[in-house]
């Protein structure tokens, strides 16, 4: 078993389903344990099982459930979540906004109930002189919103935490003019607005950060800061910023503004500062190394740009899509990059020289210059260059198998893919896509529209390590590097395509199709946001647009939702939650929604501008549960197989068993037939000895630290079973006594006993298990061998190491299923 230790999430899954004695085995908390620690110690189901609100089994079920779903498109709920005109998606939490109230629906917490905003009624501000609203960021509990008011646009910062853990409920800050190239990002403390403002010295703008102070002194002016040289205007395709782990960063694909005529290499710029110190000389610089440019031209329309967070070490990996003519063909290809994004000990500040930052410019070194031209080159020219690098396999997802060329599933234009992101965590992109040619097979109404909205996703998993798949082929070699002719790790890695899948099918049931689409067939402008957990997209026109919400992960529930079964083209359920329009306060339309005050105490005094009610889209909303998604489901167990091991056996053989169980079916079935009275006779009686077999084979007596089967045969238990199972009694002594006279340190002294010798008794167990399982083989096999060559002495001792081997087995057996069941 200790090999599991060092399988990854996907492997530890698929082997636990193999068998069902083997899923027990791998049960145990100091394997489960070692696999959150190694695959997913920093995703959300990994910090609940460290933090003691989950086991770390369900938290390892949960994430691969929640990848798997992401990666198959095979999602646990459609849910219409309300009605607005703008949304916003982070962290799991849903903000959408219509007729000047803003919502917040956590889904990690409780979807039944969301807090409203009245935004013409915030403290402050002239009464009704906002007169519309952009949700800008949410994180922490704060929202960030711009309000476009009579007087002016005004950036706030609404706490929304319960109980408020800030002295200032609002935050303000006034701008003369706030445009779709400014951005905020901010934490529980600060909050940084940027915008595209600054003067650079080379004559072109560049970006300028200003720092607010949420907490403490919120009116004290902080000095604004300036990227120097930092290239890019666009969000999302040519510059993306975050907040990770305490600091600010900012990315960039571009090298320069100037179109280069003479360079070889593109580099990431990426700056990143304290969050807690925003100071300009707090700024820190790193190049990545990105591409040659000899590799092809690049659509810079396709381009999408990201930071993400590994579930697996904590740090942020850049993730880059790019539609590129590889190697000069005349076909585009779609691929996405990822890189890990680490700073060193002593990163350079962005004024350094190139030759401080490790860039080779117009100096090159003889003999490596890749152009001819390389001596006309001037020094103001400076050009970039720098080796390739070896760009690892799993840093290099294409869209298709390159081995079997594209897939029969149909490509977009980027006029028809309204949202495209990918997932390092899933090895997985999606793309939120118009398809034209829709044709439902369960709709008959003629006025149906053959535009839909479809989910397109692709992804990929870790293939064998053999060449063609083939144990007895050889493994696949490592690359060499081009430079330092060292084998580079990660680069024997091959994956396996797992096809393009696009959801909903065309023989989706007609009420989920209705569900995803607007009810006025004009799709209008679509909005969508993704992270690991779901998709959220607004679709339709007007201020009133649905907001539909699409979850891969089976810890989010709404309570209520109709399950989805078959493609019969049923509706949507009908009285709670059926959408009516036109319904809500003083008969408005859907934008005047407004739910049920469930709140006993309000927020704060300030009642007539935020309270908590019942979410949107349990009064007027509607959705189905797509699949089950409680969490004794998600792992099925095949039939448990027939080993061959037990042939061996004679009177207490499972396998006996299982054939004497099936003649007196057998049996039974033909007195059935023929009515004889002594056919029934025989098949009850070949039932009752099937069962007594079954009885006698898992039967297991114990004795002290001795096990005693139904054949006589005795074993002795692994001497870390017995003291295990000590450590615990006496530690959970202390824990108790120390509980009882008040005596912490003896507490602590017991619970921390009592945890090692659990640890103890499992290696035990697993010791003995697996000892059993090697003795009973060799004991099978040499009996059988020993029977066919007539040798009575050798046949007796290798049955009796079979007979051992099986109690043994049976004894940590019983022993594991007991404490599973606890």
């Amino acid at each position: 078993m200790s090999i599991a230790l060092y399988l990854n999430l996907e492997d530890y899954v698929n082997l636990s389903r193999a068998r069902r004695h083997l899923s027990i085995s791998l049960r145990s908390k100091t394997i489960c344990s070692k696999i959150v620690k190694n695959c997913i110690p920093f995703s959300k189901e990994g910090q609940l099982s460290q933090d003691g609100q989950m086991s770390h089994h369900s938290a390892i079920i949960r994430n691969f459930s929640r990848r798997e779903a992401f990666a198959t498109a095979d999602p646990y709920s459609a849910i219409v979540l309300g009605y607005g005109s703008t949304q916003l998606y982070q962290s799991g939490v849903v903000c959408y906004s219509s007729d000047r109230i803003i919502r917040i629906l956590d889904l990690h917490r409780d979807t039944d109930a969301e807090i409203a905003i009245d935004t013409s009624s915030l403290p402050d501000l002239p009464r009704d002189s906002v007169t519309h609203v952009d949700l800008m960021h949410y994180q922490d509990g704060i929202l960030a919103a711009c309000l476009h008011t009579s007087i002016g646009d005004v950036l706030a910062a609404i706490d929304t935490r319960d109980p408020i853990l800030s002295s200032n409920r609002v935050v303000y800050h006034t701008e003369t003019d706030i445009s779709s190239r400014d951005f905020v990002r901010h934490d529980s403390k600060y909050l940084f607005y940027g915008s595209h403002t600054g003067h650079g010295s080379h004559g072109y703008p560049e970006w300028t950060i200003r720092p607010i102070s949420l907490t403490e002194r919120p009116d004290e002016e902080l000095p604004y800061m300036q990227l120097i040289n930092f290239f890019g205007s666009d969000l999302g395709s040519t510059v993306v910023f975050e907040i990770h782990d305490g600091y600010f960063y900012a990315l960039s694909n571009q090298t320069t503004y100037d179109s280069e005529e003479v360079d070889w290499t593109s580099y990431y710029h990426c700056y990143r500062f304290p969050t807690d110190n925003p100071l300009q000389e707090n700024i820190e610089f790193l190049w990545l190394w990105r591409r040659q440019h000899c590799e092809g031209p690049i659509n810079d329309s396709w381009t999408e740009l990201a930071l993400h967070k590994s579930e697996q070490t904590g740090n942020l990996m850049v993730s880059e899509c790019r539609r590129e003519w590889l190697d000069g063909q005349s076909q585009q290809t779609r691929t996405f990059y990822t890189q890990p994004l680490i700073f060193p000990t002593h990163s350079p500040s962005p004024s350094s020289s190139d030759s401080e930052m490790g860039l080779e410019s117009s100096s090159l070194p003889i003999g490596s210059h890749p152009f001819p031209a390389h001596p006309l080159i001037r020094e103001d020219d400076k050009p970039h260059y720098h080796p390739p690098e070896v760009r690892l396999p799993r840093h290099k997802h294409p869209e298709f198998d390159q081995a079997s060329g594209p897939s029969h599933t149909p490509a977009f234009l980027l006029a028809k893919t309204k949202y495209r992101a990918y997932n390092p965590n899933c090895s997985a992109f999606i793309d939120l896509v118009v398809d034209d040619n829709f044709s439902p097979s369960t709709v008959r109404d003629q006025t149906w529209s053959s535009s839909q909205l479809c989910l397109r996703v692709g992804s990929r998993i870790l293939d064998s390590p053999y060449v063609d798949r083939n144990p007895g082929q050889r493994l696949h070699e490592p690359e060499f590097h081009p430079t330092t002719r060292l084998p580079v790790d990660g680069t024997e890695e091959r994956f396996r395509d797992r096809g393009i899948k696009v959801w909903p099918s065309r023989d989706s049931c007609a009420g989920l199709l209705e569900l995803l689409n607007p009810e006025c067939r004009a799709l209008g402008d679509i909005e969508a946001r993704a992270d690991d957990s779901g998709i959220v997209y607004t679709v339709g026109t007007g201020k009133d647009r649905k907001v539909v919400f699409v979850g891969f992960d089976p810890a989010i529930q709404f309570k209520g939702l109709r399950q989805l079964s078959g493609t019969s083209g049923m509706k949507a359920e009908e009285g709670r939650n059926q959408v009516v329009l036109g319904e809500g306060r003083n008969g408005g339309g859907s934008g005047s929604y407004k739910g049920k005050v469930i709140a006993e105490k309000e927020l704060d005094d300030n009642r007539e501008w935020i309270w908590r009610e019942k979410a949107m889209w349990t009064e007027r909303g509607r959705g189905f549960r797509l699949r089950l998604n409680l969490e004794t489901t998600l792992v099925s167990y095949p039939p448990l197989q027939i080993n061959a091991l037990e042939m061996a056996d004679d009177n207490s053989s499972s396998l006996k068993s299982y054939i004497d169980s099936a003649t007196g079916a057998v049996q039974s079935g033909i007195a059935s037939l023929t009515g004889s009275s002594g056919d029934k006779a025989n098949a009850e009686q070949s039932k009752d000895k099937a069962a007594a077999e079954k009885e006698l084979s898992h039967t297991v007596g114990k004795v002290g630290p001795f096990a005693v089967s139904g054949t006589g045969a005795v074993s002795q238990d692994d001497p870390n079973r017995t003291d295990g199972s000590w450590n615990q009694t006496v530690g959970s002594g202390k824990e108790m006594l120390g509980n009882l006279v008040g005596a912490e340190g003896l507490k602590q002294e017991g619970i921390q006993q009592n945890r090692e010798g659990k640890g103890q008794e499992a290696q035990g167990q697993l010791s003995d298990f697996g000892t059993g399982i090697t003795d009973r083989a060799k004991g099978a096999a040499g009996s059988a061998y020993a029977g066919l060559t007539g040798n009575k002495s050798d046949q007796e001792k290798f049955q009796e190491q079979h007979d051992v081997g099986k109690t043994q087995q049976r004894s940590a057996e019983a022993d594991i299923s007991k404490q599973a069941d606890e």
